[in-house]
């Protein structure tokens, strides 16, 4: 008996997969179709056999199935780190999404969660999210704080670059002495053609990147303001 129980139950998951594959109303279709006249099988006992079988697809489906992407997306990391002399407490805030646009001339968010004001008034939490580049339709892109840790001199974001890629930011701060040792880790992976030359590029850079970072936090540190946009 409880061997019966079992396979009704495993019949009953399959059937639910189909549901999935056919939607409910081709399902109801089928459970209420006759059996055809000339003695063969019905649609029921076609389907009751197919899944016996270990098939999860009728040969209906077939033409449902979606067609395999030829497109294989770049996948790749760049791994970078730098030195300020300055203590962490006062370089790690500058890493969260408001306080970078007292070193980045460029960096101007828009906000969707949530408003300005709370983000300027709040320390950044997880789910905050926000467009850059929000009026240029090529280049406008949607971050994510996925982990924002002020006792840990730690923040993690998820960028989504539409067309082009999608990637993860990691950066850690740690105290050096009197100063402040940055490593920064970023995970990317193309979402087309022109993403894994974006992808390519930004990974060849990595070096250059850390570099520009770091003449661009110790210029604000020691000026008080950010450098004009080079």
């Amino acid at each position: 008996m409880e061997q019966r129980q079992q396979q009704g139950c495993r019949l009953r998951l399959l059937r639910s997969a189909i549901a999935g594959v056919l939607g409910v109303q081709v399902l109801l279709l089928a459970i209420q179709a006759p059996a055809q006249q000339n003695g063969e099988p019905g649609v029921v006992k076609k389907m009751t056999d197919h899944i016996q079988k270990g098939h999860l697809h009728t040969p209906d489906a077939k033409a449902a199935r979606v067609k395999p992407n030829a497109f294989i997306g770049l996948t790749t990391e760049g791994k970078g780190s730098f030195t300020l002399p300055f203590p962490v407490e006062r370089v790690f805030p500058l890493y969260g999404p408001v306080e970078e646009a007292k070193w980045a001339a460029d960096w101007s968010p828009t906000w969707v969660f949530p408003d300005q004001k709370t983000a300027t008034d709040s320390r950044p939490k997880r789910g905050w999210t926000w467009f850059t580049s929000a009026d240029d339709a090529h280049n406008a892109r949607t971050w994510q704080v996925e982990e924002f840790d002020a006792e840990k001199y730690r923040v993690v974001y998820h960028v989504f670059f539409p067309q082009k890629a999608v990637y993860r930011i990691e950066i850690n701060a740690k105290a050096e002495g009197s100063g402040t040792k940055t490593d920064v880790h970023y995970e990317l992976v193309g979402l087309s053609e022109q993403g894994n030359q974006f992808v390519k590029h930004r990974v060849e850079n990595f070096d250059k990147e850390m570099e520009h970072w770091k003449a661009l936090i110790e210029y604000y540190l020691r000026v008080g303001e950010s450098h004009p946009p080079l």
